[in-house]
């Protein structure tokens, strides 16, 4: 059986770092490229794993230029105005998909299984709705 190339020769951890440390928007936002959307953005040259905590704009930079975005088509250009050139990003094909796909998957079972259901599981077979809630 034929095996994805990109997924059998590269670390993909850093999707599964990047998810897990990431805010509700980004998470969001990686949720909507895997659906086939995009993600507006200026990109940085000089990005380093180092400034993915700086703020969420480095993270697109970081998956573009490691091969996990790809350019779709320049938003807005900012050679005659001086400002930033702001770039669409999509998830390039459908190995590197699959790549955020199941780590996302391995993400959420580990959290999964992290959590503590105990108050849960009581308020539950207690009947308490609000604490289930």
């Amino acid at each position: 059986m034929a095996m994805p190339w990109w997924a059998n020769t590269s670390s993909n951890n850093i999707i599964g770092t990047l998810i897990s440390q990431a805010d509700d928007e980004t998470k969001g936002i990686i949720e909507n490229l895997i659906h086939g959307g995009s993600v507006e953005t200026v990109l940085k040259e000089t990005v380093t794993y180092g400034d993915l905590t700086e703020n969420n704009e480095n993270i697109w930079s970081f998956l573009f230029f490691t091969g996990y975005l790809k350019i779709k088509e320049i938003v807005k250009t900012g050679e005659l105005t001086g400002e930033p050139t702001i770039y669409s990003l999509v998830i390039p094909n459908l190995e590197i998909k699959s790549c955020y796909t199941d780590i996302i998957i391995q993400y959420f079972e580990i959290y999964k299984k992290a959590i503590n259901k105990d108050n849960l599981y009581k308020a539950l077979l207690g009947r308490n709705a609000q604490s289930f809630a």
